[in-house]
């Protein structure tokens, strides 16, 4: 038996079982994100489906340290070019 063919990106699962948008649940590669999700916007282009755009509210990020000193070294960085 062969291999089912693996695309890239992730798959998007959306069910609206009824007319209310209420009622719609959304998955991302299986994670329901449905009710941190605020928007969703799908992207086709020739007949395809091609990019998905997701708005999620957070309550809180868990970051390590050389995370957040990578950010702050690339805020630092853009300020200084702006400045120029």
């Amino acid at each position: 038996m062969s291999e089912p063919r693996k695309e890239p990106g992730l798959r998007l699962k959306i069910e609206q079982p009824t007319l209310s948008p209420h009622s719609t649940r959304v998955w991302l590669d299986g994670l329901d994100i449905s009710h941190g999700l605020q928007s969703l916007t799908l992207y086709w282009k020739s007949d395809e489906l091609t990019m998905a755009e997701l708005t999620i509210g957070i309550g809180e990020v868990d970051m390590d340290a050389q995370t957040i000193a990578h950010l702050v070294a690339l805020a630092e960085q853009k300020q200084s070019a702006s400045a120029e």
